[in-house]
């Protein structure tokens, strides 16, 4: 695969709002905070066009709720690293993957 990056572009801080609007929807009853990170949420650094998310939930029980209320909302939940990070679950949103491989 080849990476390419990109001057900063304003259009990656309205692709993360819109994201966590569709997140804050799909999971809001976690009251997560849900926060833009990596190389696209600094303005002006030029970055891989790959939306970074965090998002974080008050009780760590809640964590094993997330996959099933993202199950058919376009995410694929890797499960293989919870026994490496158990503190965390890892998602990638698959239409936003696939339109930046065109």
């Amino acid at each position: 695969m080849k990476i390419i990056f990109e001057k900063y572009n304003p259009d990656w801080r309205i692709q993360f709002e819109s994201i966590q609007n569709e997140l804050n929807g799909t999971i809001g009853c976690l009251n997560p905070q849900i926060e833009h990170i990596g190389s696209t949420s600094v303005e002006g650094l030029s970055a891989k066009p790959i939306i970074d998310i965090m998002i974080g939930v008050k009780d760590e029980k809640e964590l094993d709720k997330v996959p099933s209320l993202l199950a058919g909302k376009e995410y694929i939940y890797y499960e293989k690293y919870n026994e490496d990070m158990p503190y965390r679950r890892f998602f990638i949103k698959l239409n936003t993957f696939l339109n930046q491989q065109k």
